[in-house]
């Protein structure tokens, strides 16, 4: 596994505490998904037409859509005590996995959304990464 891998998931794995405990999954409360028709019904299932009711859910000119967390439930649907029900799913979108450190290249961002983002714990890792070679950008590519 790449360096920057093993970086991130060590980094990731650090701050799962502070995730659930202090911040309480902000970003799977308060964000947004694009997902695809797979990523639909893994995470809103049989409640598609009641999401699309409300508006919360919207289907996109391409063929994907737009989930915002600030529905009805108040969150991600599998997002139960704060924990992600399908962290350990394979089906589950590449924003999930890859949020809050995004790679392009030789480039990283970290996503300002992020509550361990604005506290500035991802110093250290930021830090590593720029040793390791990669670039710390603050806008999306």
């Amino acid at each position: 596994m790449q360096e920057i891998q093993i970086l991130i998931e060590t980094t990731l794995k650090n701050l799962s505490e502070f995730c659930i405990c202090e911040c309480k999954s902000y970003c799977c409360r308060k964000g947004f998904l694009m997902l695809n028709s797979k990523e639909v019904d893994l995470i809103i299932g049989k409640n598609k037409d009641k999401f699309l009711k409300e508006n919360s859910l919207k289907e996109m000119l391409n063929g994907k859509y737009s989930f915002n967390f600030e529905n009805s439930e108040g969150a991600c649907p599998q997002l139960k005590n704060f924990k992600c029900l399908i962290h350990q799913h394979e089906g589950r979108p590449q924003t999930c996995k890859d949020f809050p450190i995004f790679v392009l290249g030789d480039k990283i961002k970290v996503s300002p959304r992020c509550l361990a983002k604005k506290q500035n714990k991802f110093f250290e890792f930021e830090k590593e990464a720029e040793r390791l070679g990669y670039e710390i950008v603050d806008e999306f590519f």
